[in-house]
């Protein structure tokens, strides 16, 4: 676990990992759809050798394994207590190569380690909802928690409404005490409350959002921005700005030129976007 510059968490924490047939430790993932394009972890993989470009006839090569080092470092670490720690930002932890049996060994740390509050996001709800839906697993209900975990937050990322419509209704049907949505990238508006939406996503918790950012990216609009923030108010949830993005412009006007890189101080955003609300806790 370490300090997180993420403005929505405080600690995050990567126990999954892949070893090289020669024992090297690499970071890998497989990319989803277009939000995936400029992946920061991909990246950052790339930058310090530690990982080949995230595709699936890389990862075929590599063993996903449980960094049992890590997992006791998230079962011990004091200072995470009464905090958030985002899982798995270098990968997809429900990605279909990671076997349950993995995920046994990591939901047994939340059960275990109920004064923190962890938050998975994924590009992969229907197998999230497949190893969640049958109820707990004996071999992580080791702590007598009901079901689901209290302090388990389970999101899903969708940069445009065609993602959203399909990702969303299966977080839906995934027992979670908070369940939540990255719309970052932005790189298409979304209206979370509409159809095919409509009268099922007033059940979201909290929705994260950000434009891209880094080299290549792609505008967003801060028109969109708006809708959700709108759109949450008046169904009573919680909305976060994260950043603007790199690229942010309204109605396909002139960008928006910003000291900070990311879009990221809300001090250079219009007042009326500078929102940052976490969720209640049910």
């Amino acid at each position: 676990m370490q300090y997180s510059s993420i403005e929505w968490t405080d600690f995050t924490s990567n126990p999954l990992k892949y070893r090289t047939p020669d024992g090297s430790i690499v970071w890998a993932c497989v990319h989803k759809s277009a939000g995936c394009e400029h992946c920061y972890a991909e990246q950052l993989a790339k930058r310090y050798g530690r990982g080949r470009p995230f595709k699936a006839e890389n990862i075929n090569t590599l063993m996903p394994f449980m960094d049992q080092k890590e997992l006791r470092h998230m079962l011990t670490y004091k200072p995470a207590g009464g905090h958030r720690c985002f899982v798995g930002d270098m990968t997809d932890l429900f990605g279909e190569w990671v076997s349950f049996e993995l995920l046994d060994q990591l939901f047994a740390v939340f059960a275990l380690r109920s004064n923190v509050t962890w938050q998975l996001l994924t590009k992969r709800p229907d197998r999230m909802l497949e190893y969640l839906q049958n109820g707990p697993r004996a071999a992580w209900h080791v702590a007598g928690e009901n079901f689901p975990l209290k302090n388990v937050w389970l999101g899903v990322s969708a940069e445009d409404q065609k993602n959203a419509d399909l990702r969303i209704p299966m977080l839906l049907k995934t027992p979670a005490a908070i369940r939540f949505v990255s719309y970052e990238p932005a790189l298409g508006p979304i209206r979370f409350f509409t159809a095919p939406l409509a009268g099922k996503s007033v059940n979201l918790d909290w929705i994260i959002i950000g434009g891209e950012s880094g080299p290549g990216a792609r505008p967003s609009d801060r028109h969109w921005l708006y809708d959700v923030i709108g759109d949450c108010k008046a169904a009573g949830v919680a909305a976060f700005i994260k950043q603007l993005g790199t690229k942010s412009q309204f109605d396909s006007g002139p960008l928006l030129r910003l000291k900070d890189r990311k879009g990221g101080s809300p001090e250079e955003w219009p007042e009326d976007l500078r929102v940052r609300q976490f969720p209640r806790i049910r």
